[in-house]
């Protein structure tokens, strides 16, 4: 099951994320301050057109149940970030090779991001004044 939602993800034309936002997504995790880390991902949410917002919102929903589960499953939230953020920020055309220094910062980076996306998947949909 999980093979197939992460297939689903990395086939999708268009990432959920969206193109022009993944490396805003990805660079939240350098911001020091975790609240102005959750107004970033909040405000970066909230500029993605409907159908990628709605469905990361039932991503995130589901994901959430999965880690509540985590007795019975065994999936901690660590290891459903680790696994679901390559197939949230896959870059397809990259024509540029990192160094793999780069790359494993990115790849804890994103598994950071994608933690603090189940984590608090409840309130990055509130548009605060």
């Amino acid at each position: 099951m999980v093979g197939l939602l992460k297939q689903f993800l990395r086939e999708l034309p268009t990432p959920i994320l969206m193109m022009e936002y993944i490396s805003g997504f990805a660079q939240i995790e350098r911001i020091p301050d975790r609240k102005r880390q959750l107004q970033c991902l909040n405000l970066l949410i909230l500029v993605l057109s409907d159908v990628h917002r709605a469905t990361l919102k039932l991503l995130l929903q589901f994901l959430s149940k999965v880690v509540a589960n985590e007795r019975y499953n065994k999936m901690s939230l660590n290891n459903v970030a680790m696994i679901m953020a390559p197939n949230l920020f896959t870059v397809k055309a990259s024509h540029k090779k990192s160094p793999v220094f780069d790359e494993l910062y990115m790849a804890a980076g994103i598994t950071n991001v994608m933690r603090m996306l189940i984590r608090y998947h409840h309130i990055l949909w509130v548009v605060s004044i």
